[in-house]
C-alpha cells in the first residue's frame, strides 16, 4: 500500500478505519481502529500524510475520544466526525480536540459554508462540485474560504466529469482534492495535492 500511494505520486492517504459503527464505537473496534491507523501511519514512514474519514456517524462523545486517540498519529485532518446534521455539534467538537477537522461534502450551498466558516466548524472545507453548484458554486466557496483563510479541499469521489470541474478552478486557496483518480486499495482512497 505505501509503495502505491507513494509510487504514484499521492502525497495523502485517506480511509476510513472505523468500519460500519454508527453513533458508537465498541471498544474492539475502537482498539482495531487504532491499531490500523497505527499501522498505515508506520508504512507511510512518514512520505504521505494520513487523512482520517469518519463518515459523519459518531455523537459528541464518540467523536471527542476518537479525535483525542488520533492525536498521537499527527493526521493532516479528521473528516466529518459527528453526525452532520448540525454544525453546533462539529464546532463543538473542533473546539475541543487538537486534531485539525474537514468537513464540507454534506454542505450543499454558500450559505451553509458561510454558516460552517462562521461557526469556526472546520480547519479544512471539502465542498463536493455534485452537490454545491458546479463550477460556479465551487469557485464561490473557494472565495469565502479564501476571504475567511480556510483552506480549500475539493472533495471528489464522483468520477471524470467532477474531477474536470475541480481542476478548472484555478483557485489559489486549494490545498487538497480528494479523488479516488481509479485507485482503489481495500478501501482506501488516495489524495494528491
Amino acid at each position: 500500500m505505501k509503495a502505491l500511494t507513494v509510487a504514484a505520486g499521492f502525497r495523502g492517504l485517506k480511509w476510513n478505519p472505523f468500519g460500519k459503527n454508527y453513533r458508537q464505537l465498541p471498544p474492539e473496534d475502537f482498539k482495531k481502529a487504532l491499531r490500523c491507523v497505527a499501522a498505515v501511519k508506520a508504512a507511510t514512514e512518514g512520505k504521505a500524510e494520513i487523512l482520517i474519514e469518519c463518515h459523519g456517524r459518531f455523537d459528541v462523545p464518540i467523536a471527542l475520544r476518537v479525535c483525542h486517540a488520533l492525536e498521537e498519529f499527527s493526521p493532516y485532518w479528521v473528516e466529518e466526525p459527528v453526525i452532520p446534521d448540525t454544525l453546533r455539534a462539529l464546532a463543538d467538537v473542533r473546539s475541543r480536540v487538537r486534531v485539525p477537522i474537514a468537513c464540507g461534502e454534506r454542505l450543499y450551498t454558500t450559505q451553509q459554508i458561510l454558516d460552517a466558516i462562521e461557526l469556526r466548524a472546520c480547519d479544512y472545507l471539502q465542498p463536493d462540485s455534485s452537490h454545491a453548484g458546479g463550477l460556479t458554486g465551487m469557485k464561490q466557496i473557494a472565495a469565502l474560504c479564501d476571504a475567511h483563510h480556510i483552506p480549500f479541499c475539493a472533495h471528489n469521489p464522483s468520477g471524470p466529469v467532477a474531477n474536470a470541474v475541480t481542476l478548472a478552478l484555478g483557485v489559489s486557496n486549494w490545498a487538497w482534492t480528494d479523488s479516488t483518480k481509479g485507485l482503489f486499495f481495500k478501501g482506501f482512497a488516495f489524495l494528491f495535492s
